[in-house]
């Protein structure tokens, strides 16, 4: 049997299966990976269970990173809002500094006019 006959009898089991059956969209849509195999003298590998596994695997793995990235993201907000209030506070105290001086100018001028 040649490459192509093999890859004709896939797509005619595919098409007869059709998209109601169980099987028949799942092999439908590997159809172009099986045919690219086939044509490159790779042995095609069709799992369902290894694709559940790896899906599996996968969306975990996407699990972890988004709760790695999550409290990530709490530690920079974190640090943000401490860096938030240790500017309020620095420019607080900077007002206060400035504002006492004021004073202390506007009492020294005062007791120059009297």
């Amino acid at each position: 049997m040649t490459k192509e006959q093999e890859i004709a009898i896939i797509r005619e089991f595919a098409a007869k299966l059709g998209e109601n059956s169980y099987f028949g969209p799942v092999l439908a849509e590997a159809l172009p990976e099986l045919e690219q195999d086939i044509k490159n003298d790779i042995t095609p590998y069709l799992s369902l269970r290894n694709i559940r596994d790896e899906a599996l695997f996968a969306l975990e793995a996407a699990k972890q990173e988004r709760t790695t990235a999550e409290i990530k993201a709490e530690r920079i907000v974190l640090s943000a809002r401490e860096e938030a209030e240790r500017i309020v506070t620095s420019a607080r105290e900077y007002k206060d500094t400035i504002l006492a001086f004021a004073r202390k100018l506007l009492i020294e001028k005062s007791k120059e006019l009297y």
